[in-house]
């Protein structure tokens, strides 16, 4: 691990640890012994639906190109996933590019570009949830700024999407290393043109996609007993998970959880409650991870046991 992720990953459990203990550590570990494990089928489930949503959007947007087999993006998709724990801002998530590129006839420049097509239109949502839930929570006058920064970002976002903006990066940015991105241009320019329906396709299918983890966090709290709307926990999800992209803590911990307890809060959900969600929130997800990564290891094992007995 490099010097800088260690920093990040030391800083947000630095954070963890004092939010758990501002809120009573034991009061969090008494609700989460008395979490109903009856909710941890349909937690697993709501994991498999994020994972099929997830492989699906990037199905719709590679089949102009290339249709590869569903089952093989989920493997990717779910990878990538994996990866994404790994590395701080969620960049692990770049895994997929390589994965594609390598098992298909698709350019890495415009795998590239499908990938970012992908994450502009969660960042989008994202977006809209944490403007929704800042006007819902609080004054207009103390989230102006962070309203005035959200749409900043969208503004500079679509300059570098614009075609003056990709030539700028691709002249005085990439440079020598803009041949490697071959096609990237063109597969923007491609589906804005000619695609727009899958486009918004995609963004149905994501918003259902971030439905799913908003309905975790959702199945948590009432697995701890608490009852609360659907749709408010679906925006202050969405809205937190913005925080993600944020590179000063290991992929938002820390302040993910302080916001999610700060907001839930104001719907009347006590604090050692919503930080017993948080908690189980990360143990879930890594539980995954442990799942996917034994299953990334057994399949590598296995293909290097192929490839040796093909050899012989």
């Amino acid at each position: 691990m490099k010097i800088n992720n260690l920093v990040k990953a030391i800083i947000s459990i630095f954070l963890i640890t004092i939010i758990y203990y501002l809120i009573d550590f034991e009061q969090v570990l008494n609700s989460i012994i008395n979490f109903n494990i009856l909710f941890i089928l349909p937690i697993i489930v709501c994991f498999i639906i994020l994972f099929i949503t997830g492989a699906l959007n990037f199905k719709i947007l590679l089949d102009p190109f290339e249709k590869l087999p569903f089952f093989k993006l989920l493997k990717y998709y779910s990878f990538s996933w994996a990866m994404s724990f790994l590395t701080p801002g969620r960049i692990g998530e770049l895994s997929i590019i390589y994965s594609i590129t390598k098992n298909s006839k698709i350019k890495t420049g415009q795998a590239s570009a499908i990938f970012l097509i992908n994450k502009v239109i969660t960042f989008f949502i994202l977006s809209l949830s944490a403007i929704a839930v800042l006007l819902l929570f609080l004054k207009f006058e103390s989230t102006s700024t962070a309203i005035a920064a959200i749409v900043g970002l969208w503004m500079i976002a679509t300059i570098i999407l614009s075609k003056q903006g990709r030539n700028f990066i691709k002249k005085n940015i990439l440079k020598k290393h803009a041949e490697k991105l071959i096609g990237f241009s063109k597969t923007i320019s491609y589906y804005w043109k000619n695609q727009k329906h899958l486009l918004a396709l995609n963004f149905l299918i994501t918003i259902l996609n971030w439905g799913m983890q908003a309905m975790i966090a959702w199945l948590i709290l009432l697995g701890l007993g608490v009852e609360t709307n659907y749709f408010t926990i679906y925006a202050i999800s969405t809205s937190i998970s913005i925080i993600s992209f944020i590179p000063f803590t290991f992929n938002g911990i820390g302040p993910r959880e302080f916001l999610f307890i700060t907001l839930t809060g104001k719907i009347g959900v006590a604090a050692a409650t919503a930080g017993a969600t948080t908690a189980l929130s990360l143990a879930f997800n890594y539980l995954i991870f442990f799942i996917l990564s034994i299953i990334i290891i057994i399949d590598k094992s296995s293909k290097k046991i192929k490839n040796s007995t093909n050899n012989n």
